[in-house]
């Protein structure tokens, strides 16, 4: 079975413009069977629906191999992996900086609470009871965000992991793709 971090590659190939039959040959190039390429182009969406590379074919040798890669094609498996890295960089910002100010906010509500039931008790003490069990509840209710926003975070973390995770193989294509040239 192909995993999910290949099939995705393959419909990124497809879509820059890349022809099945390269794609094929880069598979057979890692060592994945006919059957395994042919079950993750169709994963992938291929199947005749992918571009032709406006390019030469690639020459198969006897051994099944291909000869090398277009130049143009690697170069635009390039340029993908680092918009997609720059992108993911942003995306990450983005996050980091929206828990920050979500972190941040969280403080100054609990202390706007916390100034406002000093105001309300000092004003008349039967009524501070009241308070103070709505409070109970507020302060729940930001523990509660608090506990959400490490969630948040650690699902940041694991996003973060895989994007690596997948610039770390299609780099590692990338490469498999240069030595053959």
């Amino acid at each position: 079975m192909v995993s999910e971090v290949v099939i995705d590659t393959i419909r990124k190939m497809l879509a820059s413009g890349m022809s099945e039959e390269s794609v094929k040959g880069m598979l057979a190039d890692i060592g994945l069977s006919r059957q395994e390429t042919e079950e993750a182009i169709s994963k992938a969406g291929g199947a005749g629906q992918g571009k032709q590379a406006p390019s030469r074919e690639l020459e198969e040798l006897p051994s099944g191999r291909i000869e090398r890669l277009p130049e143009h094609v690697a170069e635009r498996v390039k340029e993908h992996l680092e918009a997609r890295s720059t992108e993911s960089e942003l995306r990450d910002l983005i996050q980091q900086t929206a828990l920050e100010e979500h972190g941040s906010r969280l403080g100054e509500v609990k202390e706007r609470v916390e100034d406002l039931h000093r105001k309300v008790s000092a004003l008349h003490p039967a009524a501070a009871e009241n308070y103070e069990d709505r409070l109970a509840e507020l302060e729940a209710q930001v523990n509660e965000l608090g506990k959400d926003i490490k969630d948040i975070k650690a699902l940041s973390s694991a996003l973060q992991l895989i994007t690596k995770k997948i610039l770390e193989t299609d780099r590692g294509i990338l490469e498999a793709a240069k030595r053959r040239k």
